[in-house]
């Protein structure tokens, strides 16, 4: 996380690291919880990476940013889930199709509308598209609000991505004219093995299954 901290005999240092990251994210979680019993621990991620300030890295290294617990516990419209694990591509089919659906929860009493996109037109690779149920959407005062859509892989165009890890990323968003809300996804997309362990009495049996 880059963030200036004391160290020992009293002079700064700058400490990074999921270790140190952690605690901070719990503290903040916990002061938005405070103010917002009822939300649940999905609802406060929500409002924390809706909130978060951009860095501009890409997510495996900064997630949404760095932190705002003040900024959060302002949120009035939330997403869920607020990432998305679009899990893998299966190799052995032509055509993979996985649907997924996200919710708007308003919790305001003020009817709120959303432009929704998936990623621009270009930034996936050939063979992944992303088609959504619907291009907007409007959320009643207190109510929630559905966004469905699709991911398709055409396996005979799409090709395995060389970075470690292999994976597809990228955001939908919805916007407003004075609101954005943003899920990143990341599929994944490579052969790999499921092994399956058993016991005996004496020795252990593996049995493994390969998708290439």
């Amino acid at each position: 996380v880059g963030l200036s901290a004391l160290a020992p005999g009293g002079s700064l240092t700058t400490v990074t690291g999921t270790s140190f990251a952690a605690p901070l994210t719990a503290g903040a979680a916990a002061l938005v919880k405070e103010l917002h019993p009822a939300w649940s621990p999905e609802m406060l991620k929500s409002a924390l990476m809706a909130s978060a300030r951009d860095l501009g890295g890409d997510f495996w290294s900064q997630g949404k940013g760095r932190l705002d617990a003040f900024k959060a516990s302002e949120r009035k419209v939330l997403i869920l889930p607020p990432t998305l694990s679009l899990g893998m591509d299966d190799l052995t089919t032509l055509d993979w199709v996985r649907s997924d659906t996200l919710t708007l929860v308003n919790t305001s009493g003020v009817s709120v509308s959303y432009q929704v996109e998936g990623p621009p037109s270009g930034s996936l690779p050939a063979g992944i598209s992303i088609s959504l149920s619907s291009a907007s959407i409007t959320v009643p005062p207190y109510g929630q609000g559905k966004v469905a859509f699709q991911t398709i892989v055409d396996n005979s165009l799409a090709k395995i991505p060389s970075a470690a890890p292999p994976a597809v990323t990228g955001l939908i968003r919805c916007l407003s004219a004075t609101d954005t809300l943003s899920v990143p996804f990341a599929l994944l997309l490579g052969s790999y093995i499921d092994l399956e362990v058993t016991t005996t009495r004496y020795l252990p049996i593996m049995a493994w299954f390969a998708n290439t």
